[in-house]
């Protein structure tokens, strides 16, 4: 079975490449200063929603899979009780 750690570093699918060169290039072609400040705004906006799930999506999955394929220790246990 394949850990999701080996998922993150596969490439981009081509369907998802080619969408973003689409976009970057409609972007590059844009002349209206407003219409590219109010883009910026919101992908910022939304880049940082989506920096906050999947880093806690990708620490559940790492802590579900730490439970599959390793036993936690004594101490681990002592110190995940008390801190």
């Amino acid at each position: 079975m394949e850990n999701f750690l080996t998922i993150l570093i596969k490439p981009t699918p081509i369907e998802i490449e080619l969408a973003t060169e689409l976009k970057v290039r409609e972007i590059q072609n844009c002349e209206d200063i407003n219409q590219l400040k109010e883009y910026a705004v919101a992908i910022t906006k939304k880049n940082a929603c989506h920096d906050y799930i999947l880093g806690q999506a990708l620490g559940h999955i790492i802590e579900l899979e730490e439970r599959l394929h390793f036993t936690v220790s004594p101490i681990r246990k002592f110190i995940k009780k008390y801190i």
